[in-house]
């Protein structure tokens, strides 16, 4: 049986992948649950920012996408 691929799995890869400037875009220690507070993940069109989104098993197919929100003026 094949072990579930999850939310966590996915950043993990692209950090290996993309490194440090990746990291720096997801995580940030000052935030409750770790994540950058302008970093959106969008999973197959529903945004996700729940305790548990780390566990999130995913599946071929599924559109995901990081955005960081912006401001300026």
């Amino acid at each position: 049986m094949k072990k579930p691929f999850t939310m966590a799995n996915l950043i993990s890869v692209m950090e290996d992948k993309y490194g440090e400037k990746m990291r720096e875009l997801v995580w940030d220690a000052k935030t409750e649950d770790g994540f950058d507070e302008r970093l959106i993940i969008i999973l197959n069109g529903n945004a996700y920012r729940e305790e548990n989104f780390l566990e999130t098993q995913l599946s071929d197919g599924d559109k995901i996408w990081f955005a960081h929100t912006f401001f300026g003026g």
